[in-house]
Order: C-alpha cells, then structure tokens, then sequence
C-alpha cells in the first residue's frame, strides 16, 4: 500500500490544481482554503507530520538533522500546530525570516525559518542553515543557503528577532538592526 501521508498531498494537490485550472476558482479562494487545511493539519497525529516534513525535506535535496525526523525536538506529543506566520511574545515570526542561533569566530550564525511549529506554548522552527561572510563595503553579511536543515528552539536563539534579507547586486544580504550580544 502506498504511504497515507503521500496519498493526502497528491490527493489535495490534485484538487487545488484543478480547482485553480479547471474551475477557475480565484487564488485567493485557493490560499484560504490551503489555510484551513494547515488549520487541519494541526490535530494530525505527531508521526504523520513527521513524515511530511521528511519527504518534503528529500524532495528539496536538503541534507536532514535525525532529530528532524526522529523526534522533532518533542517525542512525547501526540499532536503539534504547524503555520507559517506566528506572533509570540510580541515578536512577528514567519516562513523565509531569517534567525540569529549562535556564532562562529565572533560573528553570528544565521538559519533561514523554513517551518514554524507550535508545541504546547513553545516555538520551534524547521531551519535551513547559511553560510555568512561580512561585507564591509555595504556593511552587510552576504548569505549563500547550505542543505543542512535543523531543528532549533526559540529558548535556543542567540536572538530573538527575525531579520529580513535584502537582493544587493544580485547577492542575498542581511543587515543587523541592532547590536546582538553573542554567546561564546
């Protein structure tokens, strides 16, 4: 038999293809009832979810943390919340901002959010982690993504603010918006 989880996303894309090409439904009708199935998707049983999240990661060619598949951070629930937006704490988080998770010879360490769950009242984010060199010309750390993908707490930010790339001369730039204190 063929995996559940497999079946579900062939299943709905099929349907929202075809709702978008053969019956002309408005996209914004498509987004909204993407929203509602990611709604479902939150009481979907742990392993299920863990599955998606695996496959989806192969199919990406990303290189994978075990702990992503394996327990993703929180074993011992039966259920998390997936979304792509989230404000938590006062703090706007969201699929694509970037995070601050350590450092490396005195500079920080950056993770592209490619996933936000929710577990009981904590975050963690699905990461994609880059490669960053200091620009000093435009003051800026210029980023190039890497395949390894990782698991990281909200507890185990260096910062908690979310930062947002910029295109500069055809490169993918951050700038820091205030002074990060790192941890050694």
């Amino acid at each position: 038999g063929e995996d559940l989880a497999k079946v579900i996303v062939r299943e709905l894309g099929s349907l929202l293809l075809k709702l978008d090409c053969i019956f002309n439904v408005p996209g914004r009708c498509i987004d909204d009832i993407v929203e509602e199935l990611q709604f479902i998707t939150c009481s979907a049983s742990a392993p299920v979810i863990k599955n998606i999240v695996h496959n989806t990661l192969v199919n990406h060619n990303c290189s994978v943390e075990e702990l992503v598949i394996t327990d993703l951070k929180c074993p011992e629930e039966r259920a998390v919340h997936l979304t792509n937006k989230v404000e938590y704490q006062g703090t706007s988080y969201g699929i694509g901002m970037m995070l601050v998770y350590g450092s490396t010879g005195g500079l920080p360490d950056f993770a592209e959010i490619l996933q936000i769950i929710i577990v009981r009242d904590s975050l963690v984010f699905v990461v994609k982690l880059q490669c960053a060199w200091y620009c000093e010309r435009v003051r800026c750390f210029k980023l190039e993504s890497t395949s390894t993908v990782k698991v990281i707490e909200q507890s185990q930010l260096t910062d908690i603010y979310p930062l947002a790339t910029y295109a500069v001369e055809g490169n993918r730039m951050l700038s820091l918006k205030h002074h990060i204190c790192l941890r050694n």
